[in-house]
């Protein structure tokens, strides 16, 4: 009764004893046909039989000497070592219903140097990039302004000076950044305020490879502030004799200790 209503159903009561009759028969045949098809087996017993089956199948796959997984298609991409070639070759031609069945994913076809622009290490290129240009933009900058503040210092030295000068400033912004990189708690609180700039996140986020990278550069600065003091500075104080004149073109009242005039002489006085 209860159902014949939820279904807005207007039997009578012979109707509705006709039905109820005709689903308790089924009922009875849905029982009797589930205990042909599985037994009157418990679940524990169930189990142990469903494990002698398997048991008995991997011994007579051994006996055959069968594999005991088929190489279906999904396993042969995830094993096979040239998976991007079976992606290309499964993919290439695009889905069999698409318009006009001329769809080709794009990206297949980018050259070596458009998948390098694409990927990460592009990114952590451009990052070292970025640092090693602001450290030589920092140099150029200190460079033209000693030699606009201090004209006699580059007239004696020379274009060489603005070299060792400017490299030592490099260096200088180098190894601030390379302390900077490995505080830790100062970068995540910077994060926050450089999110507008992803080459900014690469540093904050690889902050270990571009400390690195900084100690890399520092050897690089350093190679051209010697190059810069031996084709600069030490060749103009070996040529002058006058003590008087060297220590006018230094910075800042430096004077010199010892006016050296050979090579041998400037590797025993004091470094700058």
């Amino acid at each position: 009764e209860k159902a014949s209503k939820a279904c807005k159903l207007s039997l009578s009561s012979p109707g509705m004893k006709h039905a109820t009759n005709g689903l308790l028969v089924l009922m009875d045949v849905a029982r009797e046909d589930q205990k042909k098809r599985v037994g009157s087996l418990k679940a524990k017993q169930k189990m142990q039989k469903a494990m002698k089956q398997v048991l008995w199948m991997v011994k007579v796959r051994r006996a055959l000497k069968l594999p005991l997984q088929e190489d279906h298609q999904e396993r042969a991409w995830t094993s096979n070592a040239s998976l991007d070639n079976h992606h290309a070759d499964r993919y290439s031609e695009g889905h069999k219903d698409s318009m006009h069945g001329k769809y080709k994913d794009v990206r297949l076809a980018k050259s070596a140097f458009q998948s390098y622009l694409s990927s990460e290490k592009f990114l952590d290129h451009t990052a070292i990039a970025f640092v090693f240009i602001y450290s030589q933009v920092c140099a150029v900058v200190y460079a033209l302004y000693l030699k606009n503040r201090f004209p006699k210092m580059y007239a004696f030295m020379g274009p060489w000076l603005l070299v060792s000068r400017g490299e030592a400033m490099a260096i200088i912004v180098l190894t601030m950044l390379m302390v900077l990189l490995l505080t830790r708690s100062w970068l995540t609180g910077v994060r926050k305020y450089v999110s507008w700039s992803t080459v900014l996140q690469t540093m904050a986020d690889k902050h270990v490879l571009i400390h690195r990278s900084c100690g890399v550069m520092l050897v690089v600065c350093a190679i051209l502030h010697i190059l810069g003091h031996i084709k600069g500075s030490i060749p103009a104080i070996i040529g002058e004799t006058d003590a008087s004149k060297v220590n006018q073109a230094f910075t800042y009242g430096t004077k010199i200790k010892f006016n050296f005039n050979s090579w041998g002489g400037a590797l025993r006085c004091w470094p700058a």
